[in-house]
């Protein structure tokens, strides 16, 4: 198995929600989430930013050309079988929220998922996405990433 990760960055909206990032796995192969992470550039201090780990049952409109998955050991050949979406300008059908924070625009968060915790996904099903819901006058600048074994 081979560990993949891929960041996108770019800037939010004020008051609204938005899918930053989302992993499909292939037909025929599904993977393990190991960790996500979302950072924001403190340029406007207000209430936190609400950011969401979600699945998704549809893909969505991506906006751009997506980040290609790096493998976390350059010495595997293999490219990553999972198509990657970002910066989503028509919103995904939600399924359920796995996990919900309030984040501080100053200091953002990574979270390492334990191992045998991982969240894994069906080959060709619902896919992984992290999610930014803004408040009112709030729209800085954002990094997010998504590391996973496939």
């Amino acid at each position: 198995m081979s560990q993949f990760s891929a960041t996108t960055q770019g800037a939010t909206s004020a008051n609204t929600t938005q899918t930053m990032l989302q992993v499909k796995p292939a037909s025929g192969q599904g993977f393990f989430l190991k960790g996500w992470e979302c950072w924001f550039d403190g340029s406007v201090l207000a209430a936190g930013i609400r950011v969401q780990l979600i699945r998704t049952t549809t893909d969505g409109s991506g906006a751009g050309s997506p980040p290609t998955p790096r493998p976390n050991d350059e010495s595997f050949a293999t490219a990553s079988n999972m198509t990657i979406a970002h910066k989503f300008s028509g919103e995904p059908s939600l399924d359920y929220v796995i996990l919900d924070r309030y984040i501080d625009q100053v200091t953002g968060f990574a979270e390492q998922i334990p191992l045998g915790d991982e969240f894994k996904t069906k080959p060709g099903g619902d896919r992984l996405a992290i999610r930014v819901i803004t408040p009112s006058g709030v729209s800085p600048n954002f990094n997010c990433a998504m590391r996973w074994e496939e």
